[in-house]
């Protein structure tokens, strides 16, 4: 089945209308060559296919963080063989939340102060618990050994090829980059257009109409925004020898 027929899949055993924006399956008859995460696949779930290994498919809820996480793992791997003696990741929103808890102290009697944990033009708060997870992951100092095979970009792997930035970063090493500070954002990650939106909603809306959406299969994960959200990278590297 071809990528674009097969982008987003239902596993759900009761649906009698089949929609044309994704493929429908039973638990029962799933092709054994597909990957899912751990604990899937599972009734009444919308999956979406990663766009770099068409074998292996990700829950549709906070897909986008997921995908992010995995590209960032995959960038330190690049990093390390590159020559990376030191790689900090910094979550822009704590300095953004604490520069404004400074402004509403200094402010405070000036009127009612809205926290940062509120959701702000569809961007994501702190309330959201697959992004504490990643924030948790990824916000850390790494320090790694020297190499005698550094610089070099390691084999096997599946983001860079893809990845115009990384391409750059790997080229300004290996001409002799000591440091690196970059912005890393995780709406690089969203694979869902919004005409692809537009169609899943129209689809869902029908089966809706004739009772044969499950109500599990919710509506507001499946439409939700885009998450923005923005972290800081420093890299430094050992020297490269003369």
């Amino acid at each position: 089945i071809p990528y674009n027929q097969r982008k987003f899949l239902v596993f759900d055993s009761e649906l009698k209308v089949l929609p044309n924006s994704f493929k429908v399956l039973s638990i029962n008859n799933c092709p054994t060559d597909l990957q899912f995460t751990e604990g899937h696949p599972i009734e009444k779930q919308i999956y979406i296919c990663h766009p770099h290994n068409t074998k292996f498919y990700l829950p549709i809820d906070d897909y986008q963080l997921e995908l992010f996480y995995d590209e960032i793992k995959e960038l330190c791997v690049l990093l390390q063989g590159l020559g990376a003696r030191r790689v900090e990741i910094r979550d822009t929103r704590e300095s953004e939340e604490q520069s404004q808890q400074k402004r509403s102290l200094e402010a405070k009697a000036g009127g009612e102060y809205k926290g940062y944990g509120a959701n702000v033009g569809g961007s994501l708060g702190y309330e959201n618990e697959e992004y504490l997870k990643v924030r948790k992951e990824l916000c850390r100092i790494q320090e790694f050994s020297m190499s005698s095979t550094m610089p070099c970009v390691p084999e096997g792997l599946v983001w860079y090829n893809h990845r115009a930035d990384w391409q750059r970063i790997a080229n300004q090493r290996l001409n002799g980059q000591n440091s690196h500070h970059d912005y890393l954002s995780s709406l690089k990650s969203s694979m869902v257009t919004d005409m692809e939106k537009k169609t899943l909603e129209a689809d869902f809306n029908i089966l809706v109409a004739k009772g044969n959406a499950s109500a599990d299969i919710q509506k507001d994960k499946l439409f939700k925004e885009n998450i923005n959200a923005a972290w800081e990278l420093f890299v430094d590297y050992y020297p490269l020898e003369a």
